[in-house]
This record gives C-alpha cells, structure tokens and sequence, in this order.
C-alpha cells in the first residue's frame, strides 16, 4: 500500500464521518445559527459604522464568513437553493431588526412592523 492510497483512506473514513456528523443537525438548527452569525456581523457593522476602525473591519469580515461557512451545511441537508435560501434571508432580517431595535434602539414604523409578522408568518410556512 502507497503512503497516497493510505492518506486517501484517512481522508475518505473522516470525510464521510464529518458528513454524517453534519447531517445529524437539522438544517434549521444550521441556518438559525448561520443567522445568528450573520447577526453578529451586523452589530459588529453597525459598530464600526459609528466609529470606523481597522479591527472593527476585520472583526465584521471574520465573523460574516464563519456564517457563511454555517449556511453550508443547512443547503447540504436540505438541498433546495429556493427554499434554504429564502429562510436564511427571512432569519437575517429578524436577526437584523431584533439587533436594530433592542441593542441599538431603532424605531420601526406601523407598516414596517406588519412586513416583519409577514416574515415570522414566511418562516412558518416554508418548515412545511
């Protein structure tokens, strides 16, 4: 047996172990967390829009890639683009509004506020 024969079964053994692993979480709970990051992304944005800095960039690139590396695996368990993709950005927005408002004390309009309970509404219909 060749060293590369040998490197290509390690690789195949924990490949397949970190898919399964992956796919034991349920795409919600990825996209929640993915969300959750981007959110963070946000506050960090906000942040360094009101006091723009080196760190502060570096800080909002890091944390919005780990959320994009989040968002994979929730497109791999779930495998439909259209569906996955619309719920994670109806998790973002919530994510951004919750932040806006509670942390950073925005205000919404009336109209602005039926267009999130549509949203929490789509979020609901599109688990079906």
């Amino acid at each position: 047996m060749s060293i590369a024969s040998a490197i290509d079964g390690i690789s195949e053994r924990s490949g397949s172990w970190f898919l399964s692993s992956v796919q034991a979480v349920p795409s919600f709970g990825w996209l929640l967390l993915s969300a959750l990051f981007f959110g963070c992304g946000e506050f960090f944005s906000k942040k360094w829009a009101l006091a723009p800095s080196f760190g502060g960039g570096i800080a909002v690139v890091v944390v919005d890639a780990i959320g994009v590396v989040l968002w994979l695996p929730a497109l791999l368990n779930r495998n439909q683009l259209s569906i996955v993709g619309v719920l994670w950005a109806l998790l973002g927005a919530v994510v951004t509004v919750s932040i806006g408002l509670l942390i950073f004390r925005e205000s919404l309009t009336w109209v602005q506020w039926i267009g999130i309970v549509c949203a929490f509404v789509a979020l609901a219909l599109l688990q079906k």
